[in-house]
C-alpha cells in the first residue's frame, strides 16, 4: 500500500517530521506502508510550517492538503482545509516637539504609523486634523502630504507587517487675541482608519497678558506658509524608537527624527550609539523648520538588553534567544482546525488515518 499527500506549497514554507520513512520530493509526500490485511489500519503523519507574516493576503485564505491511498478502485482520497486569517493592524503615535507654547509659537508634529498585524496594508492613508481655532499656519508637510484647510492627508501606499512610516508637519499658533485667559489645550488628532492618536499643546494666557478684546472672532482657514523669522539652523533629535523585543540575529530598525527649529536649512551628523559605543552615523540635510525622519538598521546575535542613544534621545531593545516554538511557524492539522495567524505561529500536528478493508 502507498499513501501520498500533496501539501499546498503556495502557502507552506517547509515540510518536516515525516513519519515512517516517508519521502518528500518537493511536491508529493510518499509512504510505502506495505501490506494491510483485512480489518487492519495504519497511520502516518507529518508537519508543515506555514509561510510567515506578510505571505498571506489580508482576509481568509484556504490552505488545502489532499492525501490518497493506492491501489484502490476507485482511488480513495481525502482533502483537509485550514482557514488562515491575516489582517493589518495599525498603531498610530503622534508627538509634538513641545508640551507648552506661547501664542504665535511654532509646533513641529511627528506622526509614526506601524503595522503590527500579519498582513500588508494596501493604500494606507494617514490623516491629521489640525485645530484651526488656534492654528494660524500649516507648513513643511512632508512626504507630499496635502492640506485642504481642514485635513492633512498622506497617501503612503503599502505598509508591510512590522513596518513603520513617519510623516511630519509644522504649525504656527494664532496670536494672543485668539486665546482666552487661562489655559487652552490645542489638540490635534492623527488617524489611519480607526487607529488614532492625539497630541496636545498647552497655551497659557495670564490676566496681565490677556488681549484687550475677547477672542473668538471669525478667522480664515490656516494658510500654508512660514514665519518670516530669520534664525540659523538649530538641530535636535526627537522620538527615537525601535521594536522593543527581537530574536537573536533578527534586524532591528531604529527610527528617529532630526528637527531643525531654525529658519535656514542645514546639515547635521546623526550618531547612533549602542551601549555607549558608536554604531553608525548619517549626515542629514534638513530644511528650515522641518523634521527629517531617518532610520538605522542593526543586528545583534547575543541575547541581552541594548541601550540606544542618539544625542540625548534614548530607547532600548531586548534580544531574546531563538525559541523553537516561535520559529516553528504554523503547522497545518488535517482535522479541519481553524487557525488564525497572529504575531506568533501555532504548531499543529498533521495526522491522517486510513483504513483498508
Amino acid at each position: 500500500m502507498v499513501i501520498t499527500d500533496n501539501p499546498d506549497e503556495t502557502w507552506i514554507d517547509s515540510v518536516n517530521n515525516i513519519s515512517d520513512s516517508g519521502n518528500y520530493d518537493g511536491d508529493i509526500i510518499t509512504w510505502n506502508i506495505g501490506t494491510l490485511g483485512v480489518g487492519e489500519s495504519g497511520s502516518v503523519f507529518y508537519c508543515v510550517t506555514l509561510k510567515g507574516s506578510g505571505s498571506f493576503p489580508a482576509g481568509d485564505t484556504l490552505v488545502e492538503n489532499t492525501a490518497c491511498i493506492q491501489p484502490t478502485e476507485p482511488e480513495v482520497c481525502t482533502t483537509e482545509m485550514i482557514h488562515v486569517e491575516a489582517h493589518p493592524t495599525f498603531q498610530v503615535d503622534k508627538q509634538a516637539d513641545v508640551n507648552t507654547s506661547s501664542p504665535g509659537g511654532t509646533v513641529h508634529y511627528t506622526i509614526t504609523v506601524c503595522n503590527e498585524g500579519n498582513a500588508a496594508g494596501d493604500n494606507v492613508t494617514i490623516t491629521d486634523n489640525p485645530d484651526e481655532t488656534y492654528v494660524a499656519n500649516v507648513f513643511n508637510i512632508s512626504d507630499s502630504g496635502t492640506y485642504d484647510g481642514d485635513i492633512i492627508t498622506w497617501n503612503i501606499g503599502t505598509l508591510n507587517p512590522l513596518a513603520c512610516y513617519t510623516v511630519t508637519y509644522s504649525a504656527i499658533l494664532e496670536g494672543a487675541d485668539s486665546f482666552p485667559t487661562g489655559i487652552t489645550e490645542v489638540v490635534n488628532t492623527a488617524c489611519v482608519l480607526d487607529a488614532c492618536d492625539t497630541a496636545t499643546v498647552v497655551v497659557e494666557i495670564s490676566e496681565e497678558n490677556a488681549p484687550s478684546t475677547p477672542p473668538g472672532q471669525p478667522k480664515p482657514s490656516p494658510s500654508i506658509s512660514g514665519t518670516g523669522i530669520n534664525s540659523p539652523a538649530q538641530f535636535c533629535v526627537k522620538y527615537t524608537r525601535c521594536k522593543p523585543r527581537i530574536i537573536a540575529g533578527e534586524p532591528v530598525v531604529i527610527s528617529t527624527n532630526v528637527v531643525n527649529d531654525g529658519d535656514e536649512a542645514g546639515n547635521y551628523n546623526v550618531v547612533l550609539k549602542i551601549n555607549g559605543q558608536v554604531e553608525q552615523q548619517q549626515m542629514v540635510s534638513v530644511g528650515p523648520r522641518m523634521a527629517n525622519p531617518i532610520t538605522f538598521t542593526v543586528v545583534r546575535s547575543e541575547p541581552g538588553t541594548y541601550r540606544v542613544s542618539i544625542d540625548n534621545d534614548e530607547t532600548s531593545f531586548v534580544v531574546a534567544a531563538p525559541d523553537a516554538s516561535r520559529n516553528a511557524g504554523v503547522v497545518v492539522a488535517v482535522f479541519g482546525i481553524i487557525i488564525m495567524l497572529m504575531f506568533i505561529t501555532v504548531l499543529l500536528l498533521i495526522r491522517r488515518h486510513f483504513r483498508y478493508n
